[in-house]
């Protein structure tokens, strides 16, 4: 408008001073107009006066501006006047101009010039009333140049202040526009009519392509209308307000995403909120704009509310809020308010925004509600945010709460299902930088009370439950969008249960606390994530245990392949049984994971710290199938370090304090439903309390033994064992061999255990134990046992002998005690005893029975021999031997030898058998039957 009025004031100003100059005629009227232009600030002047009296004037080829483009070009006008009025007032009656051309020039901030033309340099124009009464205006060209292009058309206009006018103009354009707003292929149009009573009203369209940030609008149709009132003060004051109302309606905007504007960029991901990418958004509606002494108001038009929709059926509708203008501009003071929905396609939802600007600063609360969202990429429901922030420049900061349920989001290859998020969150946005930071609010962590989570083509899953993903010293996540989108989120996540399975390997448990740094590109679902974990509690397929992790990891994937590796501080394993029969040990090493096959090795230590062995394997994570091997490190037993139960609880109180050596080989394989193991080793002088409470003592085991299974033990067939002494108490055996089997049901087979007794052997033949303890039964056999060695072994003095035995001795195992039940030896042959010792002579004077007790016994020749033997053999034994043969009896001053048949009971340990012998109960019908036998021989 200021332009408008600067253009009219030329007219005016040329017009006083041609008739100011009426006396000076012709040419020198045409120089001193001239020149009355160039010292009111019109550069390069030009005018020509063709007829001049004291009520008009006529003026040819007026122009000013640069010389190749002029800014104003008016081929004829005519000025009406009454002489007096002008000189006095400065006023003419009537202004009738062109044809001709006059070119505006619109700057960035939108403001209109005229280029050439320093209002300020004289007295251009009038006072505070317009300089005319009546103005008329034929093809008066108009351009209008913008930092974008121009647009060219043609101005007409028929004014008188006294009864209004009208006034029409036309604009084609092949590109025009200002910030980045540009209009190609447009026309514009409009009328304006101004009332007698002073109200006045324009009606106008626009059709064109529209190309801004946000895409490119083809073949939009935009109309508006304005009424309002006071018109001639707005004309003739500039700081007069304008009064009144415009419709801003538009009937057709379609932007064409793809083509242009910062969605473009982000076409791709659009998919992900919209189900399908978004290639175009429509815009219809009406807006209404009020205009005061105070500013400006902009509502919407109640029949015609602004909508927008998107080619995948998204339909958003923009309400005002509480029934005020959806913008205001009073006081200087902008507010924005209003509500929307959005609905259709794939999401669901409604919200509210307020926004102030306060010293350049725009404040926001933007609370909104998604009552559901499904789409191919990504479903949710019940999705409450409420938002709160400030916006200043291009930087926007904003406090954000959210609870949702994530029915699915799928990301990259990775897909997350059944996940309720509640989180509280700060951000601040820089468009330039088109980078967004994320942090937590108020140390909140985002809870996730459970979630599923796939990985496409891997065959992999995971489900957590009660998990927290919490932000560590660092921001929480870290968006840009600048050549390519990327995605940083960093943390601390932990859970309270989870499973992961990776095709047949399946980890279940507490999962470890793992803080992580975790990048995402769209572009090539590449998805990078470095990080350390601590702690948890979990089991490998049901067999092995896993907990107190400590270690770092780093993990890939992308469309084609996952990788991985991982080292490990320290972590604790035990096996699934219960009882456990291996004892918990911990592991430290290496870990590579190369899409489907793992890699790894480890070193094995008790919770003291003692290495056991050093070993590596590999991992199959589709089939869950693996093997390891362990290299034992010569374990070495001492009371001080290293035990049996330290690696098998199970011998706790069955085997006691251990020496020696133990060194090998453990091989373990894996499938998703059997663990399987087999070993090598060799024992090195290996000696130990037990086993049981039976055994003293089982020292000096040497040999080589091979183990098809570990847990439960089983042998590789027969194995072969040499053995220095086993310790029974009241039996000791040395120099002994075992073969034996451990069929991997928990119970040891001897095949066969022999050891040298007394110049015979004593062995065990196809006994059965087991090993958790219980009871147990061997046959001890005896061959060939030398009664003389068995006798000087007992160092009775007196006592000696001659003879073989072999037999059976029942050995009877339970609750860890054994004894012998119904053992029986017996001689292989003749043999014989004597005892002519002190007890003898002692015995003998107690009596006569006595007396002939021990005769016999100085040299009882035996035709056979029977011992019997039952009790413990940590306490007293029954033994009953029964001599058959014959004996030496005193008769008379005599000796006659006699048949006898001797017997002896006794209860008591082996050393004391011949200082508690009982007495024959007949012996007087021995001495007979022997006298008789004597007789008949003579």
């Amino acid at each position: 408008m200021r332009a408008a009025r600067g253009l009219l004031s030329v007219i005016c100003f040329l017009a006083v001073v041609a008739a100011a100059l009426y006396f000076l005629r012709g040419p020198i009227a045409g120089a001193a107009v001239r020149q009355a232009m160039a010292n009111a600030g019109m550069t390069n002047p030009a005018a020509r006066v063709t007829s001049l009296s004291l009520t008009d004037i006529e003026l040819r080829d007026v122009a000013f501006g640069p010389v190749e483009d002029r800014t104003l070009r008016i081929d004829a006008a005519k000025i009406n006047y009454d002489w007096r009025t002008m000189l006095r007032e400065r006023r003419v009656s009537t202004i009738t101009a062109g044809p001709g051309q006059v070119r505006l020039l619109l700057d960035e901030q939108g403001r209109l010039s005229l280029p050439g033309l320093n209002l300020g340099a004289g007295n251009v124009g009038g006072g505070a009333v317009a300089p005319f009464e009546a103005i008329t205006l034929t093809d008066l060209g108009l351009i209008l140049q913008s930092p974008e292009g121009v647009a060219r058309g043609v101005v007409s206009a028929d004014y008188d202040f006294a009864s209004g006018g009208a006034a029409a103009a036309e604009l084609a354009s092949e590109q025009f526009g200002i910030n980045n707003i540009f209009a190609e292929n447009a026309s514009i149009s409009f009328d304006v009519n101004l009332a007698e009573d002073g109200n006045f009203s324009a009606i106008g369209r626009f059709s064109g392509d529209i190309t801004a940030r946000a895409g490119k609008a083809q073949s939009a149709a935009i109309s508006f209308s304005t009424t309002g009132r006071s018109w001639r003060k707005f004309v003739t004051d500039d700081n007069a307000p304008l009064v009144g109302e415009a419709l801003l309606a538009i009937d057709a905007l379609e932007f064409d995403v793809d083509n242009a504007g910062v969605f473009a960029d982000l076409r791709q991901e659009t998919e992900f909120f919209f189900g399908e990418p978004v290639s175009t958004i429509s815009f219809a509606g009406a807006l209404v704009a009020r205009t005061n002494g105070r500013g400006y108001e902009i509502s919407f038009d109640e029949k015609k509310i602004l909508t927008a929709k998107t080619n995948t059926g998204a339909t958003l509708h923009v309400s005002p809020l509480d029934g005020a203008p959806v913008f205001s501009y009073l006081d200087g003071a902008p507010r924005i308010g209003l509500s929307y929905d959005v609905s259709g396609g794939a999401i669901d939802g409604l919200g509210t925004l307020r926004a102030s600007r306060e010293n350049d600063v725009w404040y926001f609360e933007a609370p909104a509600k998604i009552g559901a969202y499904r789409s191919d990429a990504i479903a949710f429901q019940s999705a409450t945010i409420s938002t709160r922030g400030e916006y200043q420049s291009d930087r926007a900061r904003a406090d954000i709460s959210l609870q949702t349920n994530i029915e699915k989001a799928d990301i990259g290859r990775l897909s997350i299902r059944n996940t309720p998020v509640d989180g509280a969150f700060s951000t601040s946005i820089s468009l330039d930088d088109r980078r967004m930071f994320i942090r937590q609010r108020d140390d909140a962590c985002v809870a996730i009370a459970q979630s599923q989570m796939e990985i496409d083509e891997q065959d992999m899953d995971i489900i957590l439950r009660n998990a927290r993903i919490c932000m560590d010293e660092n921001n929480f996540a870290e968006f840009t969008w600048n050549e390519e989108i990327l995605a940083r989120v960093q943390g601390v996540v932990d859970a309270g249960d989870a499973r992961y399975r990776l095709g047949q390997t399946v980890f279940a448990g507490r999962p470890p606390t793992i803080k992580l740094t975790a990048n995402y590109a769209p572009a090539n679902q590449q998805t990078n994530i470095d990080g350390v974990l601590s702690g948890g509690a979990f089991q490998y397929n049901e067999m092995l245990a896993f907990a107190g992790a400590k270690g770092a990891f780093t993990f890939s994937l992308n469309g084609e392949r996952m990788a991985g590796d991982a080292d490990i501080d320290d972590v604790r394993l035990s096996f699934v049984d219960e009882p456990p029969l291996v004892a918990p040990v911990h592991a430290t090493g290496k870990a590579i994971l190369n899409d489907r096959d793992a890699e790894f090795q480890f070193t094995v230590k008790t919770p003291g710290g003692f290495i056991l062995g050093k070993g590596a394997g590999a991992h199959d994570v589709q089939n869950a199938t693996g093997e390891a091997t362990i290299d034992l490190e010569a374990l070495r037993f001492s009371p001080a370090n290293l035990q049996p139960e330290n690696l098998a609880p199970v011998l706790r109180g069955i085997v006691g304090e251990t020496t020696g050596a133990v060194d090998g080989q453990v091989n373990i394989a894996w499938r998703p439903d059997e663990l399987g193991s087999n070993a090598a080793l060799s024992f090195d002088a290996l000696t130990f309390e037990g086993p049981g409470i039976t055994v003293t003592q089982t020292a000096d085991i040497t040999g080589d033994i091979a183990l098809s299974a570990l847990w439960p033990i089983e042998t590789d067939g027969p194995q072969r064992l040499s053995i220095g002494r086993i310790d029974l108490s009241a039996l000791q055996l040395e120099n002994g061999e075992v073969i034996f089997e451990m069929p991997g049901d928990q119970t040891l087979r001897v095949e066969r255990a022999v050891f040298p007794w007394f110049g015979g052997e004593l062995g065990v033949y196809g006994a059965n134990a087991a090993m958790t303890g219980g009871s147990a039964t061997a046959r001890l056999e005896a061959a060939s046992v030398n009664i003389a060695l068995m006798l000087e072994a007992f160092d009775v003095d007196g006592l000696r002998g001659e003879g073989r035995l072999s037999g059976v001795l029942p050995l009877v195992i339970e609750d860890g005690k054994a004894r012998i039940e119904n053992g029986v030896l017996r001689s292989d042959g003749p043999g014989f005893v004597q005892y002519s010792g002190q007890a003898a002579e002692t015995a003998a004077q107690a009596g006569e029975q006595a007396e002939i007790a021990f005769s016999i016994l100085r040299d009882l020749q035996f035709e056979s021999l029977a011992v019997t033997v039952d009790g413990p053999l940590d306490g007293s034994i029954d033994f009953q031997m029964v001599f058959e043969g014959r004996g030496d009896v005193p008769v008379n001053q005599q000796s006659v030898r006699v048949p006898v048949k001797y017997t002896i009971n006794l209860e008591a340990a082996l050393l004391d058998l011949l200082n508690q012998a009982n007495r024959s109960r007949d012996v007087q019908m021995l001495i007979e039957d022997a006298v008789s036998a004597q007789e008949s021989a003579n």
